[in-house]
Order: C-alpha cells, then sequence, then structure tokens
C-alpha cells in the first residue's frame, strides 16, 4: 500500500520518461525511419505493462522504473507516427491524417476507461495491464509484418536546413505547448 505521495509519484513517473523522449523520438524516426522506432515504442511499452503488476511486487523502485519505460516507449511513439505521416501522405491531406492520429489517441483512452472497470472487476486490476501489454504486443507483430517505411525516407532530413530560431520563436508554437502540456 503506498502513501499519497508514493501514490503521485508513481502516477507522474510515465510522463517523466515521455517528457524525456519526445525530441528523440524525431531524432531517431529520421535516422531510423517511422516503423522502426514505432514497433520499438509498441514494444517497450507493452511490455513494461505488463512487467508492472510483478515490479510493483518487488519494490515501488522497481515499479516506478516500470511506468518510466513505458512513459518512454509511449514519447518515441508521436514522432514516429508523424514521421509516418510526412513520408506517406500527400501534402494536401496530412493535417486530416494527424487529426485521425490524435482522435484515434482520445479514441483509445477512452475505449480503455470504459473497458478498465469490467476487466478489473471480473479479473483483477492486474489483468488489465496484461491485457494491454498483449494487445500492443499484438499489434507490434502485425505492424513488424506489415508496416513499411516509405523507400528513401530513412536517413533523409530533408533538402534544406531547419530555421529552428524562427519557428521556437513563434507565439502560436508555445500556445500549442502549453495546451499540450496542460492537456496531458
Amino acid at each position: 500500500s503506498w502513501d499519497s505521495s508514493e501514490q503521485g509519484i508513481i502516477q507522474s513517473s510515465i510522463f517523466w520518461g515521455y517528457a524525456a523522449t519526445q525530441v528523440i523520438g524525431g531524432l531517431l524516426a529520421t535516422r531510423f525511419g517511422g516503423k522502426r522506432v514505432l514497433l520499438f515504442a509498441v514494444a517497450l511499452w507493452s511490455l513494461a505493462t505488463m512487467l508492472a503488476p510483478n515490479a510493483a511486487t518487488v519494490s515501488t523502485e522497481v515499479f516506478i522504473a516500470s511506468r518510466v519505460l513505458v512513459g518512454i516507449g509511449e514519447g518515441l511513439a508521436p514522432a514516429a507516427g508523424l514521421r509516418m505521416v510526412a513520408t506517406w501522405v500527400p501534402e494536401a491531406e496530412r493535417s486530416r491524417a494527424v487529426a485521425t492520429l490524435g482522435a484515434g489517441k482520445t479514441g483509445g483512452s477512452i475505449a480503455g476507461l470504459l473497458l478498465a472497470p469490467v476487466v478489473i472487476g471480473a479479473f483483477g486490476w492486474q489483468a488489465m495491464f496484461y491485457s494491454f501489454g498483449v494487445l500492443g504486443l499484438f499489434w507490434a507483430a502485425v505492424w513488424w509484418v506489415k508496416g513499411q517505411d516509405r523507400e528513401g525516407s530513412v536517413g533523409a532530413s530533408g533538402d534544406q536546413d531547419i530555421p529552428w530560431f524562427p519557428i521556437l520563436s513563434t507565439p502560436p508554437l508555445w500556445g500549442v505547448v502549453v495546451a499540450h502540456f496542460c492537456h496531458d
């Protein structure tokens, strides 16, 4: 049984890994391709999710480490997905594709929140971790076989340098950053 302070640390530990890997995910997806990074991300968070119930019996610190690993996987995934959109989807349709990814993420969260009480009530809280982990590994196996990077997109960073200062100094960008931070 954890006190309220430990519960807060445990619940926030996913976000430590998530926040730490957002930019890294983009760099890795550009260098190695969205398929590989997304495959690694989903497999990592799925395995770490499955290990969480056992980690909780070892110690609070091991449980927290398992949750940080989930966050690392979840932090790598958005950039990999966006890399896939950037290389596969025609420019005029990209905003719709990104909106679909966002809706899928939100829809998945809603489905999980609706399903969790049923699974927990029938099989116990550990079953939630095991079932989500197994579903993630199943998805990763399908992605390993069926997923593809667009030919020539791996390692390609574009023909021109990215103007980081003008991008990072725009108020709309910081509005999105603050909104995303507050949402998550």
